[in-house]
């Protein structure tokens, strides 16, 4: 019987299989079987398997139909002769003392599972990077062996929930029946979890003897987008798992802690945006909220992270809300006749108002206004002016119609009571033009250089600064139907959008230009909300 089993899922890696085989096969612990699973490359991976195994009678391969690692680690389980079980990842590579130095650990403390620390190798820049998370060493207790009872709660924040840097004995692994999950992504954390909280002796080697590859451009982590929800079915079940076996309250404070930072890491590194809400909207569905993982009483940085997800709940609702407005009623009393217009004005006119028409008055033919209101017979007529009657008196209704009407190249909200200065705004339209600018701030006393939107979502942060009115705002038009960005009607109208725009803006300016002659601002809100809800999901 071989001492331990190295168990490799492998799909398209030719570029670095070689490096793991060969940092595996140069084991100083020679008493091992190697299993590799091939999960249906298309590249030569299946090639330098085969080359391998027939130069080490220690290596063994086999296929199968692209059922990703879950899959691929469960049939090797199978077909494992080895007292001990190692999972290791075929992009990765590893120390040579690293079979031997565990598989002594093991043995001297009769381990169900050994622990052991590593590091990232980044691809992108050919270097070694730190990864203390992998094994918190600090947190282990005193007693060694340990198990879930001598960690006060928190053994499921000692390490993180891949397999690749621990050891697990097979006997125990088979007699508790842990499988991984067959899913896209995520399907390791099951199996570590509950593995984990189950084990009666757990042990550790203080030493760095993973090496785990980071910087990959299409790997499966490169596109958890396309199945995002995930790690949220593998909590789901890691939660059902332990509390059938009745130790749920025994691992509880670490298995909160450790959903907050995977909904919240998860969230971030999502590249696509419908992924990112698929993730707010199960937040809020009842078969993840069951966990309670909004009003668990936490401690720590889970703090800031419980603070976080529910600012995602929140967000979600907000979007649904947003969503709804697609269903407002209007009518085109008529439209300008400008093709091209530099900017689009949109004024939502709630009373009669002349102040209207000396805005009118201002003669500039590359500037189209559109006006929503109920007063149609109170407004001017024009080629530049398209005015539309709205059934209700909701703001947010108002702007989303004028900016669907619109088709200046820049976009300006403009408060019913104000005056502008046509000539004033037609500089401030060159000079984002000439900068390429996705939002222009003006007539602001805190002036800025250009930088990207989070950037300047920092810098309002650190220095305690609220976004500028929108009303002091001239937004790219392609951009903002670009990226869909729309009034929302049940929070505060303004800042809603303006927060949204801001974040996910390349170009931003904030200058001292100002364009009115009479200004007279809404009565202040409150930002606290959205400061809660942004602060979390982009500083």
């Amino acid at each position: 019987m071989p001492k331990i089993s190295v168990i490799i899922p492998i799909y398209n890696v030719e570029k670095y299989l070689r490096q793991c085989l060969d940092s595996i096969i140069n084991q100083t612990l020679k008493d091992i079987e190697i299993i590799c699973i091939d999960d249906g490359s298309t590249d030569a991976s299946i090639n330098i398997l085969k080359e391998y195994a027939s130069n080490d009678k220690r290596l063994k391969y086999m296929t199968q139909k692209n059922q990703y690692a879950g899959v691929a680690r469960n049939n090797g389980i199978k077909e494992a002769t080895g007292e001990y079980l190692l999972f290791l990842d075929s992009d990765d590579f590893f120390d040579i003392t690293l079979c031997e130095k565990t598989y002594l650990k093991a043995i001297e403390k009769d381990a169900n599972i050994v622990l052991f620390g590593g590091k990232r190798f980044d691809q992108r820049i050919n270097e070694y990077l730190a990864s203390p998370w992998y094994f918190k060493t600090e947190m282990l207790p005193q007693n060694n062996p340990f198990s879930r009872i001598d960690m006060d709660g928190r053994l499921l924040e000692l390490t993180f929930l891949g397999p690749w840097n621990k050891l697990f004995k097979k006997s125990f692994i088979q007699n508790n029946h842990i499988q991984f999950q067959p899913l896209h992504n995520s399907n390791d954390d099951y199996f570590v979890a509950v593995a984990l909280s189950l084990a009666n002796r757990i042990t550790y080697v203080d030493e760095e003897l993973v090496f785990h590859r980071v910087g990959l451009q299409n790997n499966l982590q490169s596109k958890k987008y396309q199945h995002p929800l995930c790690f949220m079915e593998a909590y789901e079940a890691i939660y059902d798992k332990l509390n059938q076996e009745g130790i749920y309250d025994d691992v509880k404070q670490g298995f909160v802690s450790r959903l907050l930072t995977d909904c919240i890491y998860h969230f971030k590194t999502m590249k696509d945006s419908h992924a990112k809400w698929l993730i707010c909207q199960n937040i809020k569905e009842e078969h993840f909220n069951r966990m309670g993982i909004l009003e668990a009483e936490v401690k720590g940085s889970s703090i800031k992270n419980q603070k976080y997800i529910k600012g995602l709940f929140n967000a979600y609702q907000w979007h649904e809300n947003m969503c709804c407005i697609d269903g407002y009623e209007y009518r085109i009393i008529s439209q300008s006749k400008i093709e091209h217009p530099k900017i689009s004005i949109i004024i939502y006119l709630s009373s009669i108002n002349h102040c209207i028409n000396n805005l009118f008055n201002q003669k500039q033919n590359d500037i189209e206004f559109i006006i929503i209101t109920n007063f149609i017979n109170h407004i001017k007529i024009d080629n530049n002016i398209t005015v539309i009657e709205q059934n209700n008196d909701n703001l947010s209704y108002a702007r989303n119609i004028g900016l669907d009407f619109s088709k200046g190249e820049y976009v300006l909200f403009l408060d019913e009571n104000n005056q502008v200065i046509l000539n004033e705004l037609e500089k401030i339209y060159q000079y984002a033009c000439s900068h390429k600018l996705e939002v222009l701030y003006f007539n602001q006393y805190n002036q800025c250089d250009i930088m990207n939107g989070k950037d300047y979502f920092k810098y309002l942060v650190n220095n305690e600064l609220l976004i500028p009115n929108i009303q002091y705002t001239l937004f790219n038009a392609y951009y903002m139907k670009k990226m869909n960005l729309k009034f929302s009607f049940d929070v505060h109208i303004d800042q809603y959008l303006s927060y949204r725009n801001l974040v996910f803006a390349d170009k931003v300016l904030c200058t001292s230009y100002n364009i009115y002659q009479i200004n007279i601002l809404n009565s202040e809100q409150s930002y606290q909300s959205f400061y809660d809800y942004f602060i979390s999901a982009y500083h």
